[in-house]
C-alpha cells in the first residue's frame, strides 16, 4: 500500500492544500474540533490523535489548555508537517503503543482514518486499553450507506481506492463499540467540511474526466492535473462555487434522516471495567 500513499497523496506544498483559502477553512474546522474535545477534557488532559496529519488540530488545540499532545502518522511529507510543533509528541512507527501505556490517555481522536486501517478493529480495542476509564474517542469516517453514496457508487469521492479498506454500516459500528466497552454520546452526521464538496466531486467524477480532478487540483497536484485543460479546471472550480451552498442546504435536510455521506461520533469508554 505504500505505493499509494506517494507525496502526491499529501500534496507537495507547504500545506496539503496549495489553492488559495483552502487551509484556513480547514483550519476553522479543525478549530471546532478542538473546541469540541477541549470541553469534553475541561483544559487538561493527555491526547493521542491517530493520523494526525500536519499536527494542525493538535497545535490548535494546545493554546486551549494544559494537554500532553500526541501524534500518530505515517512517514512523510504529513508527517514532516507535523515536526514544525514542538509542542506534539509525533511517533512514526504506526504502533502508537509505543506512545500510550494501559489507562494512560484522556482522549483519542481518529478523523478519516479508521476506513484506512487493514484491522480496524484490533486498533480500536487497543484505543480501548489506551484509555483510562471514563476517557474519550472522537472519530469520524464515510458513510457508505448515505444517500450521496448509494447514488454515486463507484464515482464517490469517499469511496477513495484503494486506500478505503473498510467502510462501516453506522448503526453497525456504535453496535461493535458497544461490544468493546464504548457507549456512544454523540452521533452527528452534517459536515459542512466533507459532504457538500463530496457531492460536487461525485457528481464531477461520474459526468466523466479524470476521478477527483478537482480535490487533485486543490492540492497543486500538478503531476495529476497538467492533462487536463484550464478551461476545464476553471469549469469545475465554478461548478463547485456555484453548486456548494446547494449542497450545504441539503446536507441540512438530510441530517436528521442519517442519510450524511459522512458520520461523527464520540464514545466514552465505559467506567465499569467488567463491561470492557
Amino acid at each position: 500500500m505504500e505505493r499509494h500513499y506517494d507525496p502526491g497523496y499529501y500534496g507537495h506544498a507547504k500545506d496539503k492544500f496549495r489553492f488559495p483559502g483552502v487551509e484556513k477553512v480547514m483550519d476553522h474546522f479543525r478549530t471546532r474540533r478542538a473546541a469540541r474535545i477541549h470541553r469534553l477534557l475541561g483544559g487538561q488532559g493527555r491526547i493521542l490523535d491517530i493520523g494526525c496529519g500536519s499536527g494542525r488540530f493538535l497545535h490548535l488545540l494546545s493554546a486551549r489548555g494544559n494537554y500532553s499532545l500526541l501524534g500518530s502518522e505515517l512517514p512523510g511529507p504529513a508527517a514532516e508537517r507535523a515536526r514544525r510543533f514542538p509542542e506534539i509528541q509525533l511517533s512514526t512507527t504506526g504502533n502508537f503503543h509505543e506512545q500510550a501505556t494501559p489507562g494512560s490517555l484522556d482522549a483519542v481522536t481518529l478523523f478519516h482514518v479508521v476506513e484506512h486501517l487493514p484491522d480496524p478493529v484490533s486498533v480500536l480495542k487497543n484505543i480501548h486499553l489506551a484509555l483510562r476509564p471514563g476517557g474519550y474517542l472522537y472519530l469520524s469516517f464515510p458513510n457508505i450507506y448515505s444517500l450521496q453514496g448509494r447514488w454515486s457508487r463507484g464515482h464517490w469521492l469517499h469511496l477513495d481506492p484503494p486506500r478505503h479498506l473498510i467502510l462501516f454500516h453506522p448503526s453497525r459500528f456504535m453496535e461493535k463499540l458497544g461490544e468493546l466497552g464504548f457507549n456512544c454520546i454523540s452521533r452527528r452526521g452534517l459536515s459542512l467540511e466533507q459532504n457538500p464538496f463530496g457531492m460536487v466531486q461525485s457528481l464531477l467524477n461520474r459526468w466523466g474526466g479524470r476521478r477527483d480532478l478537482l480535490f487533485e487540483s486543490f492540492k497543486g497536484n500538478k503531476e495529476y492535473t497538467r492533462r487536463s485543460t484550464r478551461a476545464t479546471l476553471l469549469a469545475h472550480r465554478l461548478f463547485f462555487i456555484i453548486t456548494f451552498p446547494v449542497f450545504a442546504v441539503s446536507d441540512l435536510l438530510l441530517s436528521p434522516f442519517r442519510l450524511n455521506a459522512t458520520v461523527t461520533f464520540v464514545f466514552r469508554r465505559q467506567e465499569n471495567p467488567d463491561k470492557s
